[in-house]
């Protein structure tokens, strides 16, 4: 389990020759962080200076707190999914009848492996949406980290957006295509948001 394992663990696994975590593990663990400094400004967002906004500074918190387990969970969700279309492409095909049971089992499980990259985008855009509001009042003495949290986010989008047109080119089920196709679309949006963030934080902190 990525949670529970050391900083170093991980990315020892992640080095290796083994399939799994890859790519989209890393970039559920990017979402992670992004929302952990999220957390992390709006509760230094307190005290005489900030009553007025602490109410929802504390709610950000919250939010980010909820955003980032989430996160954790999709990067485990997705080495577990990635693991399933390794092994559907391991199943034999010495007939027809093998060929056609390996295509559906590659086709369902690809489907599958689409789905923590659709929650990357909802949790990416999330993250987005309240380093931008953030980002108005937070602290300035730790302004920069929200610069951070968007660049992360950014990076867990751009793992997202990478994987699902992977996948796209790989399925034949035409809803599915189409769905994430229309998120790739969505996800780059959001990024080019983040990319907004961080040179609002840089304008902020150079005035």
């Amino acid at each position: 389990m990525i949670a529970q394992s050391t900083v170093e663990d991980y990315l020892q696994r992640l080095a290796s020759r083994e399939a799994t975590p890859g790519g989209g593990a890393a970039g559920g663990l990017h979402l992670a962080q992004g929302a952990a400094l999220l957390s992390m400004v709006a509760r230094f967002t307190n005290g005489k200076k900030y009553v007025h906004v602490q109410e929802r500074a504390e709610d950000i918190a919250q939010q980010a707190d909820q955003l980032r387990a989430r996160s954790v969970t999709l990067a485990e969700q997705d080495a577990v999914v990635f693991a399933q279309v390794i092994s559907a492409y391991q199943l034999p095909r010495e007939d027809e009848r093998q060929r056609s049971l390996r295509a559906q089992e590659i086709e369902q499980a690809t489907i599958r492996a689409a789905q923590p990259q659709l929650e990357a985008l909802q949790i990416g855009t999330q993250v987005i949406e309240l380093a931008a509001e953030l980002v108005r009042f937070g602290n300035r003495m730790v302004l920069s980290d929200v610069a951070a949290a968007a660049d992360a986010a950014r990076a867990g989008l751009g793992t997202a957006v990478v994987t699902m047109e992977i996948n796209a080119r790989s399925l034949a089920t035409t809803d599915v295509v189409e769905s994430l196709a229309q998120a790739v679309v969505q996800a780059e949006a959001v990024m080019a948001q983040a990319d907004e963030v961080s040179a609002e934080v840089r304008k902020v902190l150079a005035a």
